[in-house]
């Protein structure tokens, strides 16, 4: 079993020579290997530059200058499309911040919009909230005042109010005072408040 080991490595180290061995002929010029390299080992990069490599060695300088050129050519216009489709992206990258920005904007502007609103409804709150109170007060010193009058002077007053202001007066007084007031107050007018 040792010896089939050494054999099949002096036959992989006598291979590799072999092969260096053609390399170095072919790139010398003695011998021309590039059309016997089979198609599989042609996908290579490495292979592919041999390649190239050897044939441009084999070439007059003249051609040899030629051929730079071209593949520089190929390089730059490789490159130039490349920066042309990363500026594609980027023009497009900016188009689409830009709509987003531009949304975003129109958000803050309904946001600042509603925000506005609300702080209106917020003021026309208060100001209803105290002129409900300033009401609240007012009928309450009305109602006082109710008590004080005699009642066919509350009963002229409550007359010329609306009726339901005037059945809000009449509730926050006391039921005896209220009773005086109904009897001072013509029929009609009664009956309106309390249907």
């Amino acid at each position: 079993m040792k010896n089939f080991a050494v054999i099949i490595f002096l036959f992989s180290i006598l291979l590799i020579v072999g092969i260096a061995d053609l390399v170095l002929f072919d790139y010398i010029g003695i011998i021309n290997i590039k059309p016997y390299i089979p198609a599989i080992l042609r996908r290579y990069k490495v292979v592919q530059d041999y390649v190239e490599m050897s044939e441009l060695l084999h070439k007059t300088p003249e051609e040899k200058f030629r051929e730079l050129v071209k593949r520089q050519e190929k390089l730059y216009k490789e490159k130039l499309k490349k920066l042309r489709e990363f500026e594609n992206k980027l023009i497009k990258e900016r188009e689409f911040l830009k709509e987003k920005e531009s949304k975003l904007r129109e958000r803050e502007q309904a946001l600042a919009d509603r925000e506005r609103k609300l702080n209106e409804l917020e003021k026309n709150l208060k100001a209803l909230q105290n002129e409900l109170i300033n009401e609240k007060e007012a009928f309450q010193k009305l109602a006082l005042s109710l008590k004080k009058v005699d009642p066919p002077k509350a009963a002229d007053i409550l007359v010329r109010l609306n009726p339901v202001k005037s059945k809000k007066l009449l509730m926050l007084v006391d039921s005896k005072t209220v009773a005086q007031i109904l009897n001072s107050l013509p029929a009609t007018y009664a009956v309106r408040l309390f249907k």
